[in-house]
């Protein structure tokens, strides 16, 4: 996943708020890319505060898969998503999130 994904955590915030108010939390809850149990702070280069994509929660996930199945429906391609990364960590970013290790997924 790339570094700088401002733009996708914004619009599912956006998103997460809009099908919120509608009463479909469910709805809401399904792609979006914060923890609110989160208490970590990090600024980015470009001095934001919400531009990293949160591995340790569930939606990510499926949100990762939404746009991947986007993709191949588009390109017809990839078959699987092979890789897993930031080319810019953030050292401070994931300090109070739960371990990555303790999550098991069968997509990675």
């Amino acid at each position: 996943m790339p570094g700088h994904s401002h733009a996708a955590v914004a619009s599912m915030e956006s998103r997460f708020r809009k099908l919120n108010a509608t009463g479909n939390g469910t709805a809401a809850s399904q792609f979006r890319l914060k923890d609110t149990l989160d208490s970590s702070f990090y600024l980015s280069v470009q001095n934001w505060m919400d531009d990293a994509i949160n591995p340790c929660i569930e939606s990510t996930f499926r949100f990762i898969g939404k746009v991947m199945d986007s993709v191949k429906g588009t390109y017809g391609y990839p078959d699987k998503l092979d890789l897993f990364y930031t080319t810019h960590p953030f050292h401070t970013q994931h300090i109070n999130k739960p371990p990555v290790s303790s999550i098991h997924h069968p997509h990675v």
